[in-house]
């Protein structure tokens, strides 16, 4: 009997290798064209509020949360902008990812989404499609604030910042499996829409007594403002990761107080590269009459006002954290300032009219 069975066995054998054959031949790359097209939408509305830090001379800083916040206002701007579309095309091997090909693509801030629309013709493979959305000039639509030569690897660049606001970033990245198409046939075109997000947090800081400070004839808004990240702080950030990807351990930038919509008297602002959902600075303020001077060892000198430092900051993605005080008129912290003779270049930041 067992004899017998292993004669059928050996009969059957020779079938199975024939059909396992016959589903390998029938098995090839289909006839198949295939057309992604990418459509990018943003909302440039500005980040709402997160909460408040409120600095007190005596007690330093308390943190709350208002039951109730305004909402904010459009972005302004102190020259012509329109936003610049980055988007990356990566195929997806086994252990890393090739780049395939790039589009930029430029919108006015006022056009409807989706703003951005491309296609790329691709085959039956895995992609990663990045996307990056930032702030250039009108008049010359090229890379401004950021070196974005590798979505992977954005820096900023060496280019002086007039106004923070154009430092406003938007982004986001799509996984893209195409390997069901690889055995068939015919011509596919595919639509994947991508909701770019801001991936950094913004901080205002706010003086609550300018009426008291202009009382001896002072100009608020001759005011200049020196602030510097006294711990390691995000300047770069990977699309692909969706997170910053390089930290300083400290910067400055030097900007002059303005009113804003409400009336307040906004001493400086920043937009942050936010590591996760949530992250903290700590910054230093100094508050000088006019201008300042930077010398060649980077120490800024001037007619100080008043300054407020170690204040820890908290910021959430697209969330506007205030700080507020009587940060003219009062002081907290070690006075005077210095910068690492390392420190190559001063940040001066006119907000224009």
């Amino acid at each position: 009997m067992l004899r017998r069975l292993r004669h059928i066995v050996m009969l059957l054998l020779p079938l199975f290798a024939l059909a396992s054959c016959d589903k390998t031949i029938h098995e090839y790359p289909g006839k198949y064209s295939i057309t992604l097209t990418v459509r990018c939408s943003v909302d440039l509305t500005p980040p709402e509020y997160f909460t408040t830090v409120e600095c007190d001379p005596e007690t330093g800083t308390s943190y709350v949360v208002r039951a109730q916040a305004a909402e904010p206002f459009g972005t302004r701007f102190s020259e012509p902008v329109c936003l610049r579309y980055v988007i990356d095309l990566y195929r997806v091997t086994s252990s890393h990812s090739v780049f395939v090909e790039r589009k930029v693509l430029f919108a006015d801030v006022d056009d409807p989404n989706p703003q951005a629309i491309t296609t790329f013709n691709v085959d039956a493979s895995k992609y990663k499609v990045l996307v990056w959305c930032d702030y250039v000039q009108d008049d010359l639509r090229q890379a401004w604030y950021y070196n974005t030569d590798d979505l992977r690897k954005i820096v900023y660049s060496d280019e002086e910042v007039i106004d923070n606001n154009d430092k406003d970033v938007f982004t986001n990245m799509l996984d893209v499996d195409l390997t069901d198409y690889y055995y068939l046939d015919g011509e596919y075109e595919l639509v994947y829409d991508v909701d770019l997000e801001r991936p950094k947090g913004k901080f205002k800081c706010i003086s609550t007594d300018v009426d008291d400070y202009v009382k001896n004839g002072d100009d608020a808004e001759d005011i200049t403002a020196v602030v510097t990240y006294t711990q390691y702080v995000s300047a770069g950030y990977n699309v692909e990761e969706q997170k910053p990807n390089y930290f300083e351990p400290t910067r400055t930038f030097i900007t002059k107080a303005k009113y804003d919509e409400d009336g307040n008297l906004v001493l400086c602002y920043d937009y942050v590269f936010v590591n996760g959902k949530q992250t903290n600075v700590k910054l230093n303020f100094y508050f000088y009459k006019g201008e300042v001077a930077v010398g060649n060892d980077g120490v800024i000198t001037g007619d100080e006002i008043s300054h407020w430092t170690g204040i820890v900051v908290p910021l959430k993605r697209n969330r506007e954290t205030l700080i507020e005080g009587r940060m003219l008129t009062t002081s907290f912290g070690t006075g005077g300032f210095g910068i690492d003779p390392g420190f190559e270049d001063e940040i001066v930041i006119p907000w224009g009219d």
